[in-house]
């Protein structure tokens, strides 16, 4: 791997307008807003980026765009992952044709698949590349969960050299880390387990949250690199408390939030819905109350 993947990893939004097209111009200011705001690399096309929602040529137009826009100042790891294999490799070529550092790869979802055909699928992903890749455990979303003895097989696939782990399951997330070793890069996906992540051995956190307050995270990340764990716990409490707020409907609060804080971020794609008025003054207040955004 050219350079480390490690830190504090947005999992970025894709703006699209109300036709549902992509919304380039805004797409890369908010790269720049990231970039800007001390964020360790990117993950475009994932879950937060609307990534199933979206063609096949828009993945891969968000893809040329978020590498472009970075220029090499931090890792872009480009989530491939689809419902079938085909797609998944299609997309994986594209992404290193294009100057991907690193590659994310959920599992197919849908179909309850066994491990040999996992490995499989993997497998076949892994050897249509040179670039590092990255299997995405989100179960809940998928019907498929990666063990840690899967995960241990996996990793002996070319390539294969992580996982990020959004099961919400802290005590297999410890078994990645424990069973796997040094060598294999562990990076939590879910916001509200960041710190103790890090404190078992995780080499970071690709956020959700971190789209509208990257700060925050920045933070916290350093904080606990610095070694100061009463600073770190807190902002974890406070990283808490704002996916609480942000919870509610799924991903349009992450653009709303973004723009009370003067940016543009677009809306939601279908079937995605956008927030209610209600809900954005209810949003509002949260934030206001948590110290992120003015009154």
């Amino acid at each position: 791997m050219k350079r480390k993947i490690e830190g504090i990893i947005t999992a970025l939004i894709t703006p699209f307008t109300e036709k549902g097209d992509i919304d380039e111009e805004v797409l890369q200011e908010l790269v720049e807003f990231q970039v800007k705001s001390g964020i360790h690399g990117l993950y475009p096309c994932g879950t937060v980026g609307e990534g199933p929602t979206m063609s096949i040529e828009q993945r891969k137009r968000v893809a040329e765009i978020v590498v472009d826009q970075v220029k090499a100042r931090i890792p872009v790891i480009v989530h491939i992952g689809a419902i079938n294999t085909t797609m998944t490799v299609e997309l994986a070529k594209h992404a290193e044709k294009v100057g991907a550092d690193a590659l994310g790869c959920v599992t197919p979802y849908y179909f309850a698949l066994d491990d040999d055909a996992m490995i499989e699928h993997y497998r076949r992903v892994a050897e249509a590349v040179r670039i590092p890749i990255f299997v995405y455990n989100i179960p809940h979303r998928t019907n498929i969960n990666i063990t840690p003895n899967l995960m241990g097989k996996l990793a002996k696939l070319p390539n294969i050299i992580g996982i990020k782990d959004s099961s919400r399951d802290f005590t297999q997330l410890c078994e990645y880390i424990e069973k796997l070793g040094k060598g294999f890069t562990v990076i939590c996906g879910t916001d509200a387990l960041m710190i103790p992540a890090l404190f078992m051995g995780a080499k970071g956190s690709i956020s959700a949250i971190s789209n509208a307050f990257p700060e925050l995270f920045v933070d916290a990340y350093d904080a606990y690199k610095k070694k100061n764990y009463e600073k770190a716990v807190a902002l974890q409490f406070k990283i808490i408390a704002t996916r609480r707020a942000l919870a509610k409907p799924t991903i349009a609060p992450l653009k709303e939030a973004l723009k009370m804080r003067g940016f543009r971020a677009g809306t939601v794609k279908n079937p995605l819905r956008p927030m209610t008025e209600k809900e954005i003054i209810e949003l509002r207040n949260s934030l206001i109350e948590l110290g992120l955004i003015k009154p």
